[in-house]
């Protein structure tokens, strides 16, 4: 049985609310101030609050701030509850995590249909959770332990060769099998290091203080900086013919060693998914205040299921490609964007594929 809190200052009114819903089969608690309201609310966690605005000592955004900022209660829907829904109050009320508004006076089916919906998003909510779930689950139970060993496996096997036969062997061989554990070993860190930077993100992410302070950043971002980050990738793959650019400087509110990742792992999944010889065009341009970051690759195509399930530990069409990775890098420049306010867009049609990232520009900088 579901359990709603109603914090009501009008007696009557707050009467009459909690023999409605307990007529609808609802567990109902109540209270008649904000101060009682805060104490019931983390006392008794409830499913969901509705609570006045306009009430003496503390009105009801003071209510929703001290409960969004415990912890046991963070996530708790609220209604509000007003005798005037002026566009001032509603978005006060929206930026402090309202998740809907009641106007008094209200019909019962108003009251019934209000929490009905509350309870419906949060069931599919907690769906969508358990899904994303299972599916990290299996992601990580069929992609990483693979990832892990296969560096692994090469260090173990190609230093026992060494050993055994290091005696036989010229210095050139020597020389490549060290250069064979080196390769595996950089592959092992970077999978270790992606892992470490996406747990350490996605508590920032959890955590508005944090994201604040780094959303608080300015960078100058220099078109040599961008095409030094993709011809040290393009190195590595013997690749430097295929790049191309055509990019301009931008002051933009982010993090300098983020973005940073955000140019390294775009580059490493363009030059990792897309064949040698391609052409792989890097541009930017200044679009409604974001700096626009955009990476085109010609080969293989995404689908827009793919597009859509881009997450941690996801790997497509392992069977036909043999790809390298975790599947980490682009869900770690979807996050990162997340986090400076931006957004990650791909368009993948006719053998080409066009990554964006938009990050805020600096506000005297905007056109």
């Amino acid at each position: 049985m579901k359990n709603i809190l109603v914090v009501e200052d009008e007696i009557f009114v707050l009467d009459n609310i909690v023999e409605l819903l307990e007529s609808a089969g609802y567990e109902v608690e109540s209270a008649c101030n904000g101060e009682e309201g805060i104490e019931k609310a983390i006392k008794l966690l409830p499913d969901l609050i509705l609570c006045d605005i306009m009430m003496p000592k503390i009105d009801g955004f003071g209510v929703i701030k001290a409960v969004h900022e415990n912890p046991k209660t963070s996530t708790t829907p609220f209604i509000f509850l007003t005798a005037k829904a002026e566009r001032s109050d509603i978005r006060q009320g929206m930026e402090l995590g309202a998740d809907d508004f009641l106007t008094k006076p209200f019909l019962p089916a108003e009251l019934f249909q209000a929490v009905e919906a509350r309870f419906e998003k949060e069931k599919k909510i907690a769906a969508a959770s358990d899904n994303r779930l299972k599916e990290l689950t299996v992601n990580l139970a069929t992609t990483l332990p693979h990832e892990l060993r296969t560096p692994l496996n090469g260090i173990l096997s190609t230093s026992q060769f060494l050993m055994q036969y290091y005696d036989t062997m010229d210095s050139a061989e020597v020389y490549q099998m060290h250069e064979t554990i080196f390769t595996s070993a950089k592959r092992l860190h970077r999978l270790i290091i992606n892992n470490l930077f996406y747990s350490e993100l996605e508590l920032i992410l959890a955590d508005n203080d944090k994201g604040r302070i780094f959303r608080q950043s300015v960078i100058t971002i220099l078109a040599e900086s961008i095409i030094e980050c993709f011809k040290e990738a393009a190195e590595k793959n013997h690749r430097l013919e295929d790049l191309h650019f055509d990019l301009i400087d931008g002051r933009i509110m982010v993090n300098i060693e983020h973005y940073n990742k955000i140019c390294s792992e775009l580059a490493d999944n363009a030059l990792k998914f897309s064949d040698s010889g391609s052409k792989v065009m890097v541009s930017s341009y200044i679009l409604k205040n974001f700096y626009i970051l955009a990476v085109e690759t010609t080969g293989r195509e995404m689908t827009a299921e793919q597009i859509k399930k881009i997450g941690a530990y996801m790997q497509f069409d392992r069977k036909i490609f043999e790809q390298q990775g975790s599947g980490l890098g682009l869900i770690i420049v979807k996050r990162l964007t997340q986090l400076y306010k931006g957004s990650l867009e791909i368009e993948s049609m006719d053998n080409t594929t066009i990554v964006r990232v938009a990050i805020p520009i600096k506000h005297e900088d905007t056109l």
